[in-house]
C-alpha cells in the first residue's frame, strides 16, 4: 500500500514500535504527526525521523489534552 502524500497520526510515536512505524511511514512518503506526553521526547524523535515529522503533546488519559490536540490539528 502506498502512503506517498498521506498524513498519518501515530500515538506513542517517540519510542519503540510507534517510533519504528513513524520512521517507516516517513521513509515511504507520508507526513507523520507523532504524539507523546513529553515535549522533550517529541523534539528528539522528530529530529531523528525526518523533516516530514511533526510532534504534538498529547495525553490520551486526559479529555482536556485530547480536546487541545484536536483543535490544533
Amino acid at each position: 500500500m502506498s502512503v506517498d502524500g498521506k498524513i498519518a497520526i501515530v500515538t506513542g510515536g517517540t519510542v519503540g514500535l510507534g517510533f519504528a512505524i513513524s520512521r517507516g511511514l516517513v521513509r515511504n512518503g507520508a507526513t507523520v504527526i507523532i504524539t507523546s506526553g513529553k515535549k522533550s521526547k517529541l523534539k528528539k524523535a522528530c529530529h531523528l525521523i525526518d523533516k516530514n515529522c511533526y510532534g504534538f503533546q498529547l495525553d490520551l488519559s486526559k479529555k482536556n489534552s485530547i480536546s487541545k490536540f484536536t483543535e490544533n490539528i
